[in-house]
């Protein structure tokens, strides 16, 4: 079974990009969960995904909260 990955960058409103910004990314029907942290560039990874559909959620103190449901990895 092949793996898949995630990636991309966290930006704020003006296109700034958002350091420390914490993701939750997961698959219901799965049970998948897995977490990161964005980097001082606002980059994220997520790799070894299952294909599925996932759900991306993006927190950080002093945002307002980002969810992007149905991201399909195959």
């Amino acid at each position: 079974q092949d793996a898949s990955s995630l990636s991309g960058a966290v930006v704020d409103s003006s296109g700034a990009f958002v350091p420390a910004a914490k993701l939750t990314l997961f698959e219901p029907a799965k049970r998948i969960t897995r977490y990161a942290l964005s980097n001082e560039a606002g980059l994220y990874s997520f790799d070894g995904l299952l294909a599925g559909s996932y759900t991306l959620l993006v927190t950080r103190e002093g945002f307002q909260d980002y969810r992007i449901d149905k991201i399909t990895l195959t």
